[in-house]
């Protein structure tokens, strides 16, 4: 379940088929109406946004012409209908994943494998109807304004960190696990040499993107570039250990997460930064 609110103070909270508004008032919140998803349970893991006219947007897949399904963001209207925008993998993150024909019990299928530490396709989805796209192999961002405008955001170019010893033999069982489900005779990739340079994008609650770099296995600080546009406004490093998850919760001066202790116990956790370019 997530949670966003719209600019007039609506909660509006996301299950799996519905989101339902609420009207903030200074002791609870009063029940105002509810929306159905159009994509059913998908798209779980984007976050809760509006555009610019105050329109929920709505992440997830959807079929195209050839009956494969696409991402896509639908900008749901008031009466119920909907606009909507179908996002395109970049063509270097679809070099990182392949799909492998299946049957088992009767049952024909389609089976989705991923080189380990390979290119993926990444996109992030922000407030005000803004949206960034990438392939996690190149450090070039495309960045979508939520008046329709496209801009490239560039970094250096090069490899992300070697990949060390145990990363290597982590990657030797994913590839030996996927010949046995996808009955191979060899693996479906090669194992990289390095990361992918970038590990993740995501808009904080102010509107600027954060482009987080891999780090090496063991390394114990995480560091961000972080951009209104495409000017780059901040550089901000935190603990590795602190996992800000998969909808990361960010301000222009924190961010949220978790951490785990040698027990496995999960505890809330905030780092807060000092701005600095």
């Amino acid at each position: 379940m997530l949670s966003g609110v719209l600019a007039e103070g609506e909660l509006w909270v996301r299950q799996e088929a519905r989101y339902t508004a609420f009207e903030l008032g200074d002791a609870a919140a009063i029940y105002l109406r509810v929306q159905r998803r159009l994509f059913g349970g998908q798209g779980g893991a984007a976050p809760v946004t509006f555009d610019a006219a105050g329109r929920l947007v709505d992440i997830g897949s959807l079929p195209d012409s050839d009956g494969r399904f696409a991402y896509g963001r639908l900008h749901v209207n008031a009466d119920g209908s909907a606009d909507t925008v179908v996002l395109r993998e970049p063509e270097a993150a679809a070099q990182g994943h392949r799909t492998v024909a299946i049957e088992f019990n009767g049952f024909r299928g389609e089976l989705y494998l991923y080189q380990p530490f390979g290119p993926l396709w990444q996109h992030a989805h922000g407030p005000g109807g803004a949206w960034a796209s990438a392939a996690s192999s190149t450090y070039a961002v495309e960045l979508h304004g939520a008046d329709g405008s496209a801009m490239q955001i560039t970094g250096a170019p090069g490899a992300g960190p070697p990949l060390s010893p145990e990363e290597q033999e982590d990657a030797r069982g994913r590839l030996e696990r996927d010949m046995e489900r996808g009955n191979l005779d060899e693996p479906a990739f090669e194992i990289p040499e390095t990361k992918a340079p970038l590990a993740d994008l995501f808009f904080d609650q102010a509107g600027r993107l954060w482009i987080e770099k891999s780090a090496s296995d063991g390394e114990g600080m995480v560091e961000a570039d972080v951009y209104e546009g495409t000017t780059l406004v901040a550089r901000y490093r935190w603990p590795s250990r602190v996992n800000p998850g998969s909808v990361p919760w960010a301000t222009e001066t924190a961010l949220y997460g978790t951490t785990t202790d040698e027990l496995g116990v999960e505890r809330a956790a905030r780092v807060r930064f000092d701005r600095s370019p």
